[in-house]
């Protein structure tokens, strides 16, 4: 009887104790101001389908991870209508649309992207291989009903044509990416949790020298699906600060990076206009933590500036809009552990393109619960919300992130 009580007691120790670490390594609830329901909401799933007509010799489908084409009818020999609807709402209007024809002649073709709820986003992009994209031409897009008809006119080539609003990065696609990166110095490639769908969550892990008490510098991306803008911009800032150059190596010496390149796979490979399978738009759960997605890597950020004793100095979360633009949070800078980074950087962003005026928007700080504000609240530091126009060339924003990067490490390194 001893022995079993005995036992019972160990055991209940041992639960408490592995609680409390639990606990010690968890973000901090932030009660948001406005308050933002972030607890799990019904989605519709798109059918994902095949369309075939004219005997076979068109087909029209959303068979591969980012499509979103909800049902296609045609109209006439030449004319076909797609609806394009949101995983749920309310939503932010971010209509996005992704689809594949194949065709056993070249013909053409006017496409009706018809939405709900929504007015056309996206300039559409074509592609024959699924990797190179080809802005269309203003002429070969044409709005009415209040913009939420788009119609295409498309010189349809015989064999396989892709039609999406942006170019395709896939989870898997960011996964691949990530693998290759890890084969340089300095970076490891691991998963910290799983989606709500279980699809792994994955961060990069690059420094040089050991962890510990190594100020860490936080890079996030894809909270929200349609926006590869922003991944784009996200890829040239890492990939340059993984050159090899003195300044890079410096670099890694005094910092550790944590980049977490994908928060939300579910959504992004089920080609949602925004939100996970939760039906939560991940950056208003930044505090509440109701989505698996928020709650994991918070606590892994927390988790990795305490057990290696590290000061979480800056954030940076890359997102797409309609134009460039930084949001900031409006405090004194003697409050934060970089002082005045932001000002100086976007300074030295600025004198690289002088005909580029950067918009800057900072904002009064507020409970509110998305990533730029978290980081403030949790480790009273600055949080940056890069944002990448839709239509910015792509060599811009490679070329705009690169010289961040470099001005990002000058900084710091100084």
């Amino acid at each position: 009887m001893k022995t079993r009580i005995f036992a019972v007691s160990t055991l209940l120790f041992a639960l408490i104790v592995s609680s409390c670490s639990l606990l010690r390594y968890q973000a901090k609830y932030i009660e948001p101001n406005p308050r933002v329901d972030t607890h799990s909401k019904t989605i519709t799933n798109q059918i994902k389908k095949k369309y075939t007509f004219n005997q076979g010799t068109i087909s029209f489908d959303n068979l591969f991870d980012m499509a979103r084409m909800n049902d296609c009818r045609k109209l006439n020999d030449s004319t076909y209508t797609i609806s394009i609807l949101p995983e749920n709402t309310p939503i932010n209007a971010s209509p996005w649309y992704a689809f594949r024809i194949n065709s056993r002649t070249d013909q053409t073709l006017y496409i009706n992207l018809e939405y709900t709820a929504a007015k056309h986003r996206y300039k559409p992009k074509a592609s024959y291989d699924g990797n190179l994209w080809i802005p269309l031409e203003d002429d070969q897009i044409h709005l009415s009903n209040g913009d939420s008809v788009a119609t295409i006119k498309f010189n349809l080539q015989a064999g396989t044509t892709w039609i999406a609003g942006q170019e395709l990065f896939s989870s898997g696609k960011v996964m691949n990416w990530c693998q290759n990166l890890s084969h340089s110095n300095n970076v490891e490639f691991h998963s910290f949790g799983t989606s709500k769908e279980g699809r792994p969550l994955i961060f990069m892990d690059i420094y040089s020298g050991k962890k510990r008490k190594k100020p860490i510098v936080v890079i996030l991306a894809r909270q929200h699906p349609p926006e590869v803008s922003g991944h784009l911009a996200m890829q040239s800032f890492v990939e340059t600060l993984l050159e090899k150059t003195p300044l890079t190596q410096h670099f890694h010496e005094k910092y550790r990076l944590l980049v977490y390149p994908i928060l939300n796979p579910d959504g992004v490979d089920l080609g949602h206009w925004r939100h996970n399978t939760g039906g939560i738009d991940l950056n208003r759960d930044w505090g509440n933590y109701n989505q698996p997605e928020i709650r994991q890597v918070a606590d892994h950020i927390v988790k990795q500036s305490k057990v290696n004793r590290s000061e979480v100095i800056l954030g940076i979360d890359f997102h797409s809009t309609h134009y460039d633009i930084y949001y900031t949070n409006d405090v004194d800078p003697g409050a934060l552990s970089v002082g005045t980074f932001t000002s100086d950087w976007i300074d030295q962003i600025d004198k690289v393109f002088p005909e580029y005026t950067p918009r800057v928007e900072a904002s009064e700080y507020l409970p509110v619960a998305t990533s730029k504000n978290w980081f403030y609240a949790e480790f009273q530091t600055e949080g940056i919300i890069y944002e990448v126009g839709d239509n910015t060339p792509r060599d811009f924003i490679s070329e705009k992130a690169r010289v961040a990067a470099i001005a990002m490490m000058k900084i710091l390194t100084e």
